[in-house]
C-alpha cells in the first residue's frame, strides 16, 4: 500500500479532473433543458448527480496518490462517463438546431464508452493495492487493458455500433472482460474470507456493490423473461448503470473515509469542511434571493437583492467555516480539538465515580467515546507484572497499541494502552499530546485507586495472617501446653494420695511435676516469643539484632558485622517486628546455607527503613528456587507496603534488601 503525500503536479492533475467534471456536467445542465431527450437520455440527470461524488473521490485519490492504479481508473471512468453525458446532449442539441458537428460529437461519445463499463473489471482487479494482487495476475491486467483498447477502436469504427464482420472480435472482447471480471471477483471473495480486521472491512464495500450489480443483472433477466423488456430498459438498466458508474467509486470513498485506507485524512477533512460550507452558503444565498423575489412579486430578482444576499453570504463565511470545521473534526476525531471539554468530561465522570475500582473503566470509556478510539485499556504494575485493570472497545490486530505512562509524584503507577484509529499505523502527534495531558490528570486518580486496591489486599492478608496465627496458637496450646497441664494435674493428684502411704514415691512424682511445669513454662515463653520477640521489648531493634548476630556468629568460621546508621528514625511496632524477623531469617540462611565466612547487616532509615544483608558465600542456586523462609520474608514486607529484593548468583554471594515504610506516628 502506497503512502499518501501528493506533489504540486498531482494537485494540479486533481484540479484539472475537477474542472473537466465541472465543464462536462455543466454542459449537460445547460443544454439538457433546451433539448428534447428520449427515455435513456432523460436518465442523464441521475448520472450527472451520481458523477459528482465520483469526481470528488477521483480528485482526492489523484491529489494524494498520483501513481496509484485505483486513482487512475476511477478518474478515467469519471471523465469517460462525463464525456458521454456532455457529448450525447451536445450532439442532440446540434442536430435539433440543425448545426454541423453533431456526427463528430457522437463519435467522441462512442469512443468514450470504452472507458466506462469495460473498466469495471480493471477496477476490481487493482483494488485496493493499485495493482494486480501478484505477478501471476499481471497477464490478466494486460489482457483487460488490451481488450479495452480493442473496444475503443471498434467503437471508433462503428460509432456506437459493432462494425460488420468484426462481431467475433467484439464477442471475444466481451468474454475476456467478463471472464477476467469473474476471476477478480473470485480473488476478492477469497481474499475477503482470509482477511481480518481492517483489511476485511476495506473489502466489504466493494463486496456489497458487487452483490448489487449481480442483483441488477438478475432483475434484468427476470424482467426479460416476464416480457417486460421496456421496464427492463428504463428501470433495470438504469439502476445497474448507476450502480456501476457511482457505486464502485463511492465504495472506494467509504473505504477511504471510514478505514483511512490511504492516509488522506487531512485532505478528506478539508474537502468535507468546504463542501459543507459551500452547501450552507449556497442554500442561504438562493433562499434569500427566492424569498425576497417572492415578496416583491416580480419574475426577475433586482440587482440590489443579489448584492445584499452576496454580502450576507460573505459575512457568514467565517463563522460557518469555523462551525463546519468543528463538526467535521468531531465526526472524524471526536473531541480532540477541544481538550478542555475532554478534561471536563473526565473530571465529571471521575467525580461521579463512587467505587475506586471504576476509575480505570471510566478513563478508558471516556477516551473511546470522546476521541473515537477503537480500543483503550489501563494496566497496573503488580510486582513487575502488568495486570489489566479495565478496557473498553474492540481491539484488532491491524496495529500495535500505543503506550502512555500514568504517573503520580514522578512515579509510574500504571500505563494507558490505546489502539490507533482504523487504518492508522499509530496515533497522531496531536493525539499523543492530548493523551499525555489526560494521563497527567488521570495519574493521581489511578494512583488513589491502586492504593485502595492495595489497602483491600492488605486487609485481606492481615485477616488471613491473623486467622493463621490464631490457628497456630490454638494448635500449640492444644498439642503441647494443654496435655502438659493436664498431666501436671493428674500427677499432683496422685502424689497427694501417695504422700501418707508412700512418701518416697510421692517425692519422685512431685519431682516429675516440677519438671513438667518448667517445660510448660518454656513452652509459654516460646509462644510469647513467636508473638513478639522478647528482645525487642527489652533491648530495642538495634540491640536485639546485635544479640542475635552474636548468637549466630562462629568466631573464625562465620563472622557477622553490623553497620547501623544511627540515630534511627522512630519506627512503628509492626515495622520493628517485620525488620527483626526479616533480618534474623536472612542471617540464619546465610549462617546455615551460604557456605561463606563473612556476613554484613546494614540498617538505615530515611523516607524508608532500608535493611541489607550480604554474604560472600556461594549464593542461592536457581534450581532450588525459593523456600518457605524467603516467601515468609516477602510476605512480611508486602504486608507493610514494602518490598524485598534478593540478588544472588551461583558462586557470587547473596544480597537481601528490604525496604519498609517507617509508619511514623502510628
Amino acid at each position: 500500500m502506497r503512502e499518501a503525500g501528493g506533489s504540486a503536479a498531482s494537485r494540479r492533475r486533481a484540479a484539472a479532473v475537477l474542472v473537466y467534471g465541472l465543464l462536462t456536467i455543466g454542459t449537460w445542465v445547460l443544454l439538457a433543458p433546451q433539448t428534447e431527450l428520449n427515455q435513456h437520455q432523460g436518465m442523464g440527470w441521475w448520472v450527472a448527480g451520481a458523477l459528482v461524488p465520483v469526481f470528488g473521490v477521483a480528485a482526492l485519490l489523484l491529489a494524494q496518490l498520483p501513481g496509484h492504479g485505483v486513482a487512475r481508473v476511477i478518474a478515467a471512468m469519471a471523465c469517460a462517463n462525463a464525456t458521454i453525458l456532455a457529448a450525447g446532449v451536445a450532439a442532440e442539441w446540434l442536430a435539433q438546431h440543425q448545426l454541423s458537428g453533431a456526427g463528430a460529437v457522437r463519435w467522441v461519445a462512442a469512443v468514450s464508452w470504452a472507458g466506462t463499463l469495460p473498466l469495471v473489471p480493471v477496477l476490481l482487479l487493482v483494488f485496493p493495492t493499485g495493482g494486480p494482487p501478484s505477478r501471476r495476475w499481471r497477464p490478466v491486467l494486460w489482457a483487460q487493458l488490451a481488450t479495452v483498447a480493442v473496444l475503443a477502436v471498434l467503437s471508433a469504427i462503428g460509432v456506437g455500433e459493432i462494425p460488420a464482420g468484426l462481431e467475433p472480435l467484439a464477442a471475444l472482447s466481451g468474454v475476456v472482460l467478463l471472464g477476467s471480471g469473474v476471476l477478480a471477483v473470485v480473488r476478492r471473495v477469497a481474499g475477503w474470507r482470509a482477511a481480518a480486521g481492517v483489511e476485511r472491512a476495506q473489502l466489504c464495500g466493494v463486496a456489497i456493490v458487487g452483490v448489487l450489480i449481480a442483483l441488477g443483472y438478475l432483475l434484468g433477466g427476470l424482467l426479460l423473461l416476464a416480457g417486460l423488456d421496456d421496464v427492463r430498459h428504463v428501470t433495470g438498466d438504469a439502476l445497474l448503470y448507476l450502480t456501476m458508474v457511482a457505486g464502485l467509486p463511492i465504495a472506494v470513498g467509504v473505504a477511504i473515509l471510514r478505514h483511512r485506507m490511504y492516509g488522506i485524512d487531512p485532505l478528506v477533512n478539508r474537502a468535507l469542511v468546504w463542501a459543507t460550507v459551500s452547501a450552507v452558503l449556497l442554500a442561504a444565498y438562493f433562499g434569500i434571493v427566492a424569498a425576497v423575489t417572492a415578496l416583491l412579486g416580480g419574475s426577475r430578482t433586482p440587482a440590489p437583492v443579489t448584492l445584499v444576499a452576496a454580502a450576507v453570504v460573505a459575512l457568514a463565511l467565517a463563522p460557518v467555516r469555523v462551525r463546519a470545521q468543528r463538526l467535521v473534526d468531531r465526526l472524524m476525531y471526536g473531541d480532540r480539538s477541544d481538550p478542555v471539554r475532554i478534561l471536563r468530561s473526565l473530571g465529571a465522570r471521575l467525580a461521579a465515580t463512587v467505587a475506586p475500582d471504576e476509575v480505570a473503566r471510566t478513563l478508558v470509556q471516556t477516551l473511546t467515546g470522546t476521541l473515537r478510539l477503537p480500543w483503550a485499556a489501563v494496566e497496573l504494575d503488580r510486582e513487575g507484572q502488568w495486570e489489566r485493570m479495565a478496557e473498553a472497545g474492540d481491539r484488532s490486530a491491524a496495529s500495535e497499541p500505543v503506550t502512555v505512562p500514568l504517573t503520580h509524584a514522578e512515579e509510574q503507577v500504571g500505563r494507558l494502552l490505546v489502539q490507533p484509529r482504523r487504518g492508522e499505523a499509530t496515533v497522531t502527534r496531536t493525539d499523543r499530546r492530548l493523551l499525555a495531558d489526560l494521563a497527567a490528570h488521570a495519574g493521581p486518580a489511578v494512583h488513589a485507586a491502586r492504593l485502595v486496591d492495595q489497602l483491600t489486599e492488605s486487609r485481606e492478608r492481615l485477616v488471613q495472617a491473623r486467622d493463621a496465627e490464631r490457628g497456630r496458637l490454638r494448635r500449640d496450646l492444644h498439642d503441647s501446653l494443654s496435655p502438659a497441664l493436664a498431666g501436671i494435674g493428674l500427677s499432683a493428684d496422685a502424689a497427694s494420695r501417695l504422700l501418707r502411704t508412700d512418701p518416697e514415691a510421692a517425692s519422685h512424682m512431685l519431682a516429675r511435676v516440677v519438671a513438667e511445669a518448667r517445660a510448660s513454662t518454656e513452652t509459654v515463653r516460646r509462644l510469647l516469643a513467636d508473638l513478639r520477640p522478647p528482645g525487642l521489648e527489652e533491648l530495642g531493634l538495634v540491640a536485639a539484632l546485635e544479640e542475635r548476630a552474636r548468637q549466630l556468629s562462629r568466631p573464625g568460621e562465620f563472622d557477622i558485622q553490623l553497620r547501623i546508621a544511627e540515630p534511627l528514625a522512630p519506627l512503628a511496632p509492626g515495622v520493628e517486628v517485620a525488620a527483626y524477623r526479616i533480618a534474623v531469617e536472612a542471617l540464619t540462611n546465610a549462617a546455615r546455607h551460604s557456605g561463606g565466612r563473612h556476613c554484613c547487616l546494614e540498617l538505615a532509615t530515611g523516607q524508608l527503613l532500608r535493611l541489607v544483608i550480604t554474604d560472600d558465600g556461594h549464593g542461592l542456586s536457581n534450581s532450588l528456587g525459593e523456600g518457605n523462609g524467603i516467601a515468609t520474608m516477602r510476605e512480611r514486607a508486602r504486608e507493610l507496603g514494602g518490598q524485598l529484593t534478593i540478588e544472588t548468583a551461583d558462586g557470587a554471594g547473596g544480597r537481601v534488601m528490604a525496604e519498609l515504610p517507617t509508619l511514623r506516628g502510628r
